[in-house]
């Protein structure tokens, strides 16, 4: 089982989420946008990005 990250931006409104959610091998990843939706990518290469 794989820990999980969640992080937070500095500054949600710039970026237009307010933070993520991974597993620690970055198999996938959630945004979480400003009203609190998440947005699920569950296709990573293998340097982190979305595909």
């Amino acid at each position: 089982m794989n820990n999980i990250i969640i992080g937070r931006y500095n500054k949600p409104v710039e970026v237009g989420y307010q933070g993520w959610i991974e597993p620690s091998d970055k198999s996938w990843i959630a945004f979480i946008d400003l009203k609190g939706i998440p947005t699920f990518y569950l296709n990573r290469t293998e340097t982190g990005s979305v595909s």
